[in-house]
This record gives C-alpha cells, sequence and structure tokens, in this order.
C-alpha cells in the first residue's frame, strides 16, 4: 500500500522520454537508489516545501511528539490522522484496518488537527514481525 502513495508523499515525479514513470516503479527505483536526478520533477507549487522535511520525517519515530485528526481545513488536502511536531507532520489515510502515509506537511500541527494527543511512546518492528519489539521514546 505504502509504495502507490510514496511519489505523492515527496512531491516528486520522474520523467523518462516524455513520460510518467508509475508511482510503483518510482517507489522501486528510489528503493533501489536508480533515479536519475535529472528526471526528477517537483510535482506541484508544495513539491519545495515537502522535500525540505522529508529529512525530519524520515526520522519521525524519534521526532513524533503530537497526533491528531486532521481538521479539514485546507481545501486540497485529503487525509485522516497527522503525527508530527510543531515544525512538520506527515499525514495517513486509513485503507482496510491500517493507517498508511499519504501526504507530508511543512505545518505545524497543532494549526491543522483537533482532537490532539501527545505522543508518549513510539513502539517499532519490522514488517514482518508479529510483535512490536523496540521502545523509541517516551
Amino acid at each position: 500500500m505504502f509504495p502507490r502513495n510514496f511519489m505523492h508523499l515527496t512531491g516528486c515525479k520522474i520523467i523518462e522520454n516524455n513520460k510518467n514513470i508509475p508511482a510503483i516503479e518510482f517507489y522501486s527505483r528510489f528503493l533501489n537508489n536508480n533515479i536519475n536526478e535529472k528526471n526528477i520533477i517537483l510535482s506541484n507549487s508544495t513539491s519545495f516545501y515537502k522535500i525540505e522535511i522529508l529529512p525530519q520525517l524520515m526520522n519521525l519515530d524519534k521526532n513524533a511528539k503530537i497526533l491528531g485528526d486532521y481538521d479539514n481545513s485546507k481545501i486540497y488536502l485529503q487525509t485522516n490522522k497527522l503525527v508530527g511536531n510543531i515544525n512538520a507532520c506527515i499525514g495517513f489515510i486509513k485503507e482496510k484496518h491500517t493507517y498508511i502515509p499519504n501526504t507530508a506537511l511543512n505545518e505545524d500541527i497543532r494549526n491543522i488537527t483537533t482532537n490532539r494527543k501527545k505522543v508518549i511512546a513510539v513502539f517499532k518492528k519490522n514488517f514482518n514481525d508479529k510483535m512490536y519489539n523496540q521502545k523509541l521514546h517516551t
């Protein structure tokens, strides 16, 4: 599920031979370090802001301070939950029985959420592990 959303999350796309590379292929190339920088195009006016905060979001397990419900205050933004801090946040949509990331925002999470809660602990596991086995912070 996540590979499908990764391209939008970064705010970039790849164009080769005048054609857009599909989202799943973008993700695969990203994982394999197989992207020619000359082919990367910013998708829209928010792309620069997404790229600017991606390093923070890649360490979200250490940087997350607040969790909240998206307040629907932005016309084009469609997400359900937000996790982050006063500098950046990541949005999640619910698919089936899980939340997957779908957007990155260079935004103070307090300005766009309701029902906010303080993150008191983050537990982590490898994708194939059944149980969470790492506690990162309280």
